[in-house]
């Protein structure tokens, strides 16, 4: 028998009969994926553990070769290892070496080998055990994290005060002695910090309160904090619990208020269970999130003593107050030191909990919260300073070649169990988590002054350098009882046992709080007195018995994640949530409700559908295949964490079931837009004529990116009456190829090009018709039957674009020359830089309200960049298509044309599903737009994509993505129009003869230019099939000269007398039939 080396003291068993290979230990992972990957049974009768994660483990082993007997030290990179917690030990299965890596197994008495390609690769020993048949892999695992720590570079006083969430120099020359392991804290610099300048100065002074509890559990503070946005994954709500013996802090992130009772239960059944000891007294304020009969109830059950303060007394919870502000501090410190945006809040506010957690503590003799509350001194070695860059090391099972960097440039934003959370610089700046990487802590990537995370602080003109830095905090005078002077020096580890347990009183002027006002009254004051139908007083919704809730999509959200992306645990010590906790938060159904009809058809668009009020059978379809994907790949965390949004109301009734907080924000936002239409005189509250009808209306309810509420009363125009609410309705608008053709006349006589955005322009049209409106829902007094006559149109109605572009072009023409460009609300002005031009801009601004966006950077989502010395002009949809390809994952292998060589379109002849049909739709409309804006290049490939919309089949979804790879490889390409090169009108022409094998019809190509560049462009299948390629290409020249004919035209009405255009062909029959007005007998057909 092998003697057992004691330089491996880690067992894997070698186990022929296990399905996979396991670990009880994270630490193990060089690199892992977190989520729910199913169970496995165990000989304990009804026990069931659970996979929460797998990724790759690198084992240090030796390795003995049979035949001369050398022992050889080996690293072996084993990928796949699943991670169950409560699993007695780590097991090997050969089987899944032998089917992954062609590995073979002999097994002797003694030891187990394996092979590969003949070599020795692994030993497996027996060991001494009561089952003495059972071989073990004697390892020692690789620790590549410990490894990057030590080859880190020297650390600054600024690198540590800034890894400890910006804590202040006494705290953390306290650090060494309660932390482990030792570190040297260089002394201070005495320059001013930046990230305490911006976010944490104060002027408040604290009040003490001396009482303190005895043991863990004792007594627990909490309290509820609003962020004013939404964050990363559409959190709102920061519910926090202070341990008030250790100091040590628990936060909870919520997407809802409501869900604020549900998580204080979860806390307090944890911190029992967690401590072996029972929770006494939970202190909090008289918030309605604390008062619901539910929680009074589960209080009483556990004798725990519910602790309220007067109304509005915070002062009274102290401690849990003056938590918020120091993890808000230190949250804002280190976010806007790393200068990322106000969404990844969430980031910066686990961070400062993790470091809080860690940070000695005056009240404490100088000890951590974490030490109180574990027992044992809390390891800091692994902290690093929030938002600098990180070269996060990839695996070689996720790498795409050989060559494939090693690393990536991650943004460092978080730490979970066992390791970090980075922000990638790509994939739509998803989430990667890995205990690997090498850190550059003086580097911030998203700060724009190159990347280095010093933020300049406003100051006057006269401040120097020295002024700055000669007020430090040593030098700074102690705070008045008013505050008049700021102090830096923030950390909750500052004050002395005396220190208060109270907020500061409030000093003139008031700063704003962190959270908002606790009253539940609701209040009016803002509604003007005239506008007596808009009171929010006046509000007396009625209940309703379906409430319809639709998600609000978050702004970066990524719509597929890789396999290496994964998001953060919701709590803050970053350990994986138990399965329990997961099945709680989201249940998936076995099955969904089924559909009335059997039938694939498409469902008919009703009027509820438009303004999605209803899933119809193919967006269930949709959901369910999006649900159970993401819950097969990343488990129910990720759809908890990415899936489950920001809920909007879709009926104005659905406000009844809607904290009552929200209510209120959205009646303002509805009485914010009533107003609105008043002002501009929309409206006038009349009595129904008898005989008439009236046109209904609902409200549109949207969250905007930043986080404002917005509601849009809109009219039902189906509900509209051909002859007696609606005449006419065409409302013209500018076509993408006459806005190209102006541009390219821009570059020609180097015009200007500017832009105004009229807002809620619709509104500004006066109405010809007589339209009686409902008035709307939610603020129509008892008994008041009258209604709206509207005077201006009103978004919804039938002729509302009409009517916008009557009040346009109302004004008399002028003998001078301006060009508008008008699509709806969006104008660009083209012309010289004439008084006319000036008066023509200015005078739209004056008449409607708008939004001058100087010179023209974009217009009909198509980028506009010019080179005026050289007058030049260029057109691309980058940043469209930069979405597109990151919303179908298309980040690699990009290909030199749009189509295969080869491919041939041939109708499908099975059935696709409605939900694979409408992603089918949905990669085509995408290319169909950047087709339509300024890619003539794939005109071919999406016109025969689009033509297999009605059943499409997975080889045709494969040639989708297969031009979208061709897109990555061209995404820098542009239009560009050269106006030094005074070329007028050209045009070319082409035909492929017979291409279609179904019904051999042919296809017409054709592109016209100006200025060297390309405004229009066609390929579409003929109408009549062409016996010759002559008959094609003849049927093609007819389609381009009538697009020639027009532009001519076009231009000549606007004061171009051109040149006649050249037209180029490269088939002489059909050249010929051009030139000779003879009709032959071959062409007679041909139906043009």
């Amino acid at each position: 028998m092998i003697p057992v080396n004691e330089n491996y003291p880690i067992r894997w068993l070698l186990d022929s009969g296990a399905s996979g290979h396991f670990t009880n230990n994270l630490d193990d992972f060089i690199e892992y994926d977190v989520g729910d990957f199913g169970s496995m049974g165990t000989a304990e009768a009804g026990k069931t553990l659970y996979i929460t994660a797998y990724g790759s483990v690198m084992i240090e082993h030796e390795v003995t070769d049979e035949d001369t007997g050398n022992t050889l030290k080996k690293r072996t990179t084993i990928p796949n290892v699943k991670y169950v917690k409560g699993l007695m030990g780590r097991i090997l299965s050969p089987i899944l070496f032998s089917e992954g890596n062609n590995w073979t197994m002999v097994g002797r008495a003694a030891y187990t080998m394996m092979y590969k390609h003949d070599l020795p690769v692994l030993t497996a020993q027996r060991i001494p055990t009561q089952e003495d048949r059972l071989h073990y892999v004697l390892t020692r695992v690789v620790k590549i994290a410990e490894t990057s720590y030590k080859t880190a570079r020297l650390i600054t006083y600024d690198i540590w005060h800034q890894r400890f969430g910006h804590i202040s120099e006494t705290a953390l020359s306290k650090v060494p002695k309660a932390t482990e392991p030792k570190v040297e804290i260089p002394s201070k610099t005495g320059t001013v910090c930046p990230g305490c300048a911006l976010g944490k100065q104060t002027q408040k002074p604290f009040y003490p309160n001396p009482k303190r509890a005895k043991k863990l559990a004792e007594l627990t503070h909490s309290d509820l904090l609003e962020l004013p946005i939404t964050s990363y994954h559409k959190f709102k709500w920061v519910i926090t619990f202070l341990d008030d013996y250790s100091s040590n802090c628990s936060i909870f992130l919520l997407k809802q208020k409501s869900e604020a009772t549900q998580t204080i239960k979860d806390f307090v059944t944890g911190t029992e269970l967690m401590n072996n000891t029972k929770c006494l007294q939970f202190r909090t304020d008289n918030g309605g999130e604390y008062m619901p009969e539910e929680l009074a109830r589960f209080f009483r059950e556990r004798g725990i003593i519910h602790e309220t303060t007067a109304p509005y007394a915070h002062q009274q919870n102290g401690r849990a107050e003056r938590l918020n502000r120091t993890l808000l501090e230190k949250a804002q410190a280190m976010r806007l030191h790393a200068c990322l945006p106000d969404s990844y809040w969430e980031f910066a506010i686990r961070t400062a909990v993790h470091v809080y957690n860690r940070t000695p503590m005056r009240r404490l003799n100088w000890k951590t919260p974490t030490e109180l509350h574990e027992g044992i001194k809390p390891k800091i070695d692994h902290l690093r300073v929030f938002g600098c860059v990180a070269y996060v090391f990839i695996p070689e099972e996720k790498r795409q070649n050989k060559l494939t960097p090693r690393s990536e440039y991650m943004t460092f934003v978080g730490y979970i169990e066992s390791g970090y959370i980075f922000l990638r610089q790509r994939n739509n700046r998803a989430l990667f988590v890995s205990p690997t990487a090498i850190f550059d802590e003086g580097i911030f990537p998203l700060c724009p002054n190159g990347g280095i995370g010093r933020i300049a602080i406003p100051r006057e003109p006269e401040t120097s350098t020295d002024d700055l830095t000669s007020n430090s905090d040593n030098n700074a005078p102690e705070p008045s009882e008013q505050g008049s002077v700021p102090s830096f020096d923030l950390d909750p580890s500052l004050y002395d046992p005396n220190e208060p347990d109270v907020p500061p009183r409030p000093t003139n002027p008031t700063p704003p709080r962190s959270e908002p006002p606790r009253s539940r009254s609701p209040s009016n004051k803002e509604a003007s007195d005239d506008d007596d139908h808009l009171s929010y007083e006046d509000f007396d919704p009625s209940q309703k018995k379906e409430v319809h809730f639709r998600p609000t999509p978050p702004p970066n959200t990524p719509s597929d994640l890789s396999e290496d992306e994964v998001q953060p645990p919701t709590n803050e010590k970053g350990k994986m949530p138990e399965r329990r906790r997961l099945e709680r938060e989201i249940i998936l159904p076995e099955t969904f409700p089924p559909r009335r009809s059997t039938r694939t058809r498409q469902p008919p668009l009703r009027p509820d559908n438009i303004y999605g009020e209803r899933s119809n059978p193919t967006d269930i379809e949709r959901q369910k295949q999006q649900l159970h994907r993401l819950a097969s790949e990343g488990g129910k965390d990720f759809i908890n964490l990415l899936l489950a949004n920001a809920i909007t109301p879709v009926t104005y009734k659905d406000l009844d079931n809607i904290p009552q907080d929200d209510q209120k924000a959205w009646i303002e936002a509805c009485i914010d837009e009533l107003r609105a239409l008043k002002k501009r005189g929309v409206y006038e509250i009349v009595d129904l004529p008898e005989g008439r009808k009236t046109v209904k209306n609902r409200w549109v309810f949207n969250i905007k990116s930043d986080g404002r509420k917005r509601a849009r009363l809109v009219a039902k125009g189906f509900s509209q009456i051909e002859g007696i609410d609606f005449n006419e309705l065409f409302s013209p608008v500018v076509r993408y190829e006459t806005a190209r053709l102006i541009f390219g006349v821009a570059a020609l006589e180097d015009w200007e090009i500017e832009s105004v955005d009229v807002k809620a322009a619709y509104l500004y049209g006066k109405l010809e018709e007589e339209i009686y409106m409902e008035q709307p829902e939610g603020f129509r007094k008892d008994n008041d039957n009258r209604v709206w006559r509207l005077h201006r149109a009103l978004y919804g109605l039938k002729q509302s674009g009409l009517a916008w572009w009557r009040e346009l072009t109302a004004d008399p023409q002028t003998k001078q020359l301006i060009i508008a460009l008008v699509y709806v609300d969006d104008v660009a002005i083209i012309g010289k830089k004439t008084a006319l031009f000036i008066n023509l801009k200015r005078k739209i601004m004056n008449k409607w309200e708008c939004r001058d966006l100087g010179e023209t950077k974009e217009f009909l989502g198509i980028n506009i960049q010019r080179d005026r010395k050289n007058r030049r002009i260029f057109l691309n949809q980058e940043n469209y298509l930069e979405k597109i390809l990151e919303k179908f994952d298309v980040t690699s292998k990009p290909t030199k044309t749009p189509l295969k060589s080869g491919f041939t379109f041939v109708p499908f002849n099975g059935s696709a599903s409605p939900a694979f049909r409408q992603k089918y739709q949905q990669l085509v409309g995408s290319l169909m737009y950047l087709m339509i804006g300024t890619r003539p290049d794939i005109a071919y490939a999406t016109v025969k994509l689009s033509q297999q919309c009605a059943n499409p089949a997975q080889e045709y979804y494969d040639q989708g993505l297969y031009v979208l790879r061709y897109l990555l490889g061209s995404r820098h390409y542009r239009l560009k129009f050269h106006g030094a090169s005074n070329e007028a009108l050209v045009a070319y022409s082409d035909s492929d003869w017979a291409q279609d094998p179904t019904n051999r019809k042919s296809v017409t190509g054709n592109y016209v230019t100006i200025a060297k560049g390309c405004v229009s462009w066609l390929s579409r299948k003929q109408k009549t099939v062409a016996s010759s390629s002559t008959e094609a290409e003849y049927m093609a020249l007819s389609d381009c000269s009538k697009q020639l004919v027009w532009m001519s035209q076009l231009l000549k009405e606007i004061g171009f007398d051109l040149p006649s255009p050249y037209l180029n062909a490269d088939n002489e029959g059909s050249i010929f039939w051009a030139s000779n007005p003879v009709q032959e007998r071959r062409s007679k057909h041909i139906d043009i």
